[in-house]
């Protein structure tokens, strides 16, 4: 038993999901501070991926096939990827709802990324339920390695183990779009790899178009009194394209992830339509006459798509991958979302039609819905047929390597 006065057992008590988390945590700072890095400029969603890389390390990859693993940790894939929801850096508390931040570049409203929760503090949430701690069928941490490590075990692992992204300044530092490109396309297992890139891919367009009109509004007198360079930079702009690419990807991971409905990647279908038809009508303006409230359109366009549309899809990924102790708390949660989403992601969808209409973003509604229809059918068929051309290719494969 352990002589630490601060640890539990050394006063009979058992060893907790938070205090190995907490150790967790405080080891990545230690090695973070050691490598001469601002522990403060860091995000949230770092810490958590880095505590999953060593959590991964010592219990193995969250399953992605709806596997009921034990675990004497609780974890899911949430909306940034696995979590630990009684992390430091992921506890209960926080709306999940904020984009992932660039910690050298302050968002709109001042903050760093929020944590990956999954929960809302007061809201969708029963707070005054505690953590289930001891569930008979999962194993206690004394009967892990992680009943055995310290704080410093930790520090030790963070400095001398190799991992991707790698504990440099260029990731800590750096903004968490690459940060996360390059985690899930290391961790991430096959189900949710494709899903989880698209969506990335998705945001950065987004986050783009709007740095680029907010800077070309701003730079409005200079291409008015005949600086081409600034207005030639809008005319090389195809943030539509690039969207169209991700949504496309996205839709058709969607349709390959047998846990998704095809409801709810009609509603994907849907607003990611909505996402490329305003930049569409965006990218038609010349620089000089791009309406001064795009910025904020495209703003609002990236807000309602992570806290509401990709959260609809990101619960889905939670009961599907939940495992621990208190899974069945978050697969409930992840429940109830889901049911209030189902009503939600499509009124909003329909709401922000109703909104761009009105600014002159998109034509009149009946017009508009008509054509949008037209399109849906045209791109699900198309989706269809290339959904059905990689199964075929990646069933061949299959039979390439037996056959071998």
């Amino acid at each position: 038993m352990s002589n630490d006065p601060n640890d539990p057992r050394s006063q009979g008590g058992s060893l907790t999901e938070q205090e190995v988390l907490r150790r967790i945590d405080q080891g990545l700072r230690d090695a973070v501070e050691g490598k001469g890095l601002n522990w403060q400029t860091g995000t949230r969603v770092k810490r958590q991926k880095y505590t999953e890389v060593a959590l991964q390390h010592y219990l193995g990859p969250i399953p992605a096939d709806g596997s009921q693993t034990t675990s004497p940790i609780t974890r899911s894939w949430f909306k940034y990827g696995p979590t630990a929801v009684m992390a430091p850096s992921g506890s209960y508390a926080g709306t999940g709802t904020q984009s992932p931040a660039e910690p050298q570049t302050p968002t709109n409203d001042g903050q760093q990324s929020a944590s990956d929760s999954q929960t809302d503090d007061g809201v969708d949430s029963p707070t005054e339920e505690s953590p289930n701690q001891c569930i008979d069928n999962h194993p206690a941490i004394e009967e892990t390695e992680l009943g055995e490590l310290t704080e410093n075990d930790y520090l030790q692992f963070f400095l001398d183990q190799d991992f991707t992204p790698p504990l440099t300044k260029e990731y800590w530092n750096g903004d968490d779009y690459t940060f996360l490109l390059e985690y899930y396309d290391e961790y991430a297992p096959p189900p949710l790899k494709d899903i989880y890139l698209a969506n990335v891919k998705l945001r950065i367009t987004l986050r783009d178009a709007r740095k680029t009109t907010f800077d070309m509004i701003d730079n409005r007198p200079q291409i008015l009194t005949g600086e081409p360079e600034v207005a030639e930079r809008w005319k090389s702009t195809s943030f539509e394209a690039q969207a169209g690419r991700a949504a496309v990807n996205l839709r058709l991971a969607l349709m390959r992830a047998e846990f998704i409905p095809s409801a709810v990647t009609g509603v994907v279908h849907g607003f990611t339509d909505l996402i490329e038809d305003v930049l569409l009508a965006v990218e038609a303006n010349d620089a000089a006459d791009i309406p001064l409230t795009a910025p904020e359109t495209l703003n609002t366009l990236d807000e309602v798509y992570d806290a509401v549309i990709w959260q609809y899809i990101s619960h889905y990924i939670s009961q599907l991958t939940a495992i621990g102790p208190d899974a069945e708390r978050l697969t409930r949660i992840s429940q109830e979302r889901i049911t209030a989403l189902e009503e939600e992601a499509p009124a909003k969808t329909r709401e922000l039609q109703e909104q761009f209409v009105r600014d002159g973003f998109l034509p009149d509604v009946p017009t508009y819905q008509s054509a949008d229809q037209d399109k849906e059918i045209r791109l699900s068929n198309a989706l269809t047929d290339a959904a059905l051309r990689q199964q075929r290719i990646e069933t061949a494969e299959e039979e390439s390597d037996n056959e071998q």
